[in-house]
């Protein structure tokens, strides 16, 4: 977990954040697709990506071209990263993340594909009164990103930073289409925020 030493801004460059809803959870132990009608994608999407894509690219600093699985199977630019994280015995792992750019159907949505096959994203169902869930992208100043996965009550009850509690606090509370994640980051390289 980010805590108060580890999230502070002398060693993050930035966060990126996205709530997690159930369908999500759902993606991440590959059954989303809850119909016998086939599809149930397993990626995390990133909407406003007019205005994410430069902070997501930061994560995803290679790319590659590659041939799109759905769709007219044109080619398109995908951007790569790591993903690091540790597990429960302690040994790290880092794995080869994508972020794909909008489609034609989507036009400013983005999205990390394939959750199901990063370990850092299984999650137990929360205890009641954990509150909502939060995936964490913290990339440190050395460029590194890991993954984290907390609860609302991790931040208003553990020890972390207090501008990255309640940034993030401060995000989930925002007003918002019902159904909709909230998402964005805080950047303390640039300064920079955005909460949508």
């Amino acid at each position: 977990m980010v805590n108060k030493e580890s999230a502070d801004a002398g060693d993050i460059a930035r966060i990126v954040f996205r709530q997690i809803l159930d369908g999500d959870r759902l993606k991440f132990i590959a059954q989303s697709n809850i119909t016998d009608s086939g599809g149930g994608a397993r990626d995390l999407r990133f909407r406003s990506w007019d205005k994410m894509e430069e902070t997501l690219r930061k994560l995803f600093p290679g790319s590659r071209t590659e041939k799109r699985r759905r769709g007219t199977g044109n080619a398109l630019e995908v951007y790569t990263g790591h993903l690091i994280w540790l597990q429960k015995n302690g040994k790290e792992v880092s794995k080869e993340a994508v972020l794909e750019p909008p489609t034609d159907a989507r036009p400013n949505e983005g999205r990390i594909t394939r959750v199901h096959e990063f370990g850092c994203f299984t999650i137990n169902p929360p205890s009641d009164g954990s509150g909502r869930l939060i995936a964490l992208f913290v990339q440190k100043d050395d460029g590194s990103v890991w993954p984290f996965v907390i609860t609302e009550r991790s931040l208003e009850h553990d020890q972390w930073n207090p501008a990255v509690a309640e940034f993030l606090l401060s995000a989930l509370n925002a007003p918002r289409r019902e159904g909709n994640a909230a998402y964005g980051f805080i950047d303390f390289v640039s300064g920079e925020k955005l909460v949508r």
